[in-house]
């Protein structure tokens, strides 16, 4: 009974590489790895030749994309698909406003509220198109410190950047706009630590004026 033959030219059940090469026994061919290219000894014997190179312009492998740094995709309307774009903003508030240390900003898109508010940089992915952007300060009396509007266009694969700066005076409205903004509510904050300091200079050398 004849042996049946493997399609890499040794007889199943023995090791591929049998036989003494030079003695008789031809060399095992390998299959071809693609169709139109013929079999090649297989290696490890010697004299026989090494595997052609890849054709050129054959794809490699390809490497995976690199995710881009720092992005998180928040719940704000549709989540941006492909390239990241959306909104960069950049909140501020005046350093001597120290209770601002303990409260976050209130972050709105298009009515929705942006999950993760901090001051300093909040990058919010948006899809293209037009959108309503609302910040304000949580407080006690009023209730919201510095509200600011504006309406910014996401265009494919844009980031718009936007600063807010959170007002001075309790009462007056916030700045918010491309680059740098301004803080909003010096007149009135100025006038609320000069009057109380002239009035105290008054009544403490009025009697001296009088004598």
């Amino acid at each position: 009974m004849s042996t049946p033959q493997s399609p890499y030219g040794a007889p199943q059940g023995q090791p591929a590489h049998y036989g003494q090469f030079g003695q008789g026994q031809p060399a095992p061919y390998a299959p071809a790895s693609q169709p139109g290219r013929p079999a090649y000894p297989a290696p490890g014997y010697p004299n026989t030749p090494a595997y052609p190179a890849a054709p050129q312009g054959y794809p490699g492998p390809q490497a995976p994309a690199a995710p881009y740094p720092g992005v998180q995709r928040y719940p704000v309307g549709q989540p941006a698909v492909g390239a990241p774009q959306g909104l960069a903003l950049t909140t501020e508030f005046f350093p001597l406003m120290w209770i601002f240390f303990f409260i976050k900003p209130r972050i709105e898109i298009n009515g929705q509220r942006f999950p993760t508010p901090k001051w300093g940089n909040n990058l919010i992915p948006l899809p293209v198109g037009q959108h309503r952007v609302h910040v304000h300060v949580p407080y006690f009396l009023p209730t919201r410190v510095g509200p600011a509007d504006i309406m910014i266009g996401v265009n494919p694969n844009q980031v718009v950047g936007l600063e807010y700066r959170a007002p001075l005076f309790a009462f007056s409205r916030g700045a918010i706009g491309p680059g740098r903004q301004p803080y909003n509510g010096v007149g009135p904050m100025i006038a609320l630590t000069v009057i109380p300091i002239f009035l105290i200079f008054i009544l403490a050398f009025l009697p001296l004026l009088l004598i």
